[in-house]
């Protein structure tokens, strides 16, 4: 397993996106033995709770936004390979 190399005797955690069709107690006993916590957003509500965009991605997208807003303010206009990072790093 990749994650067992770094994470070494301490628990992961995988999110589940509600569908428990393939939860099977099989994979459950898999994960519990493999050190592995599993965590099941409810059916039908991922679009919502989806951990990654709501917690990162999304104010990672506001403050990108922000930054191209700001360059195109200053006469900047289009992104491309060499002003692409620069605006990404942005505070």
């Amino acid at each position: 397993m990749h994650t067992r190399d770094i994470a070494g005797e301490d628990w992961r955690m995988l999110i589940l996106d509600g569908h428990y069709s393939y939860v099977t107690i099989e994979f459950m006993d898999y994960c519990g033995t493999n050190q592995i916590a599993l965590y099941c957003l409810p059916p039908h509500s991922t679009h919502i709770l989806q951990p990654l965009d709501v917690g990162l991605f999304s104010p990672l997208q506001h403050y990108y936004s922000k930054a191209v807003d700001d360059s195109v303010r200053r006469g900047i206009y289009g992104i491309h390979r060499g002003n692409f990072l620069p605006l990404y790093l942005q505070e």
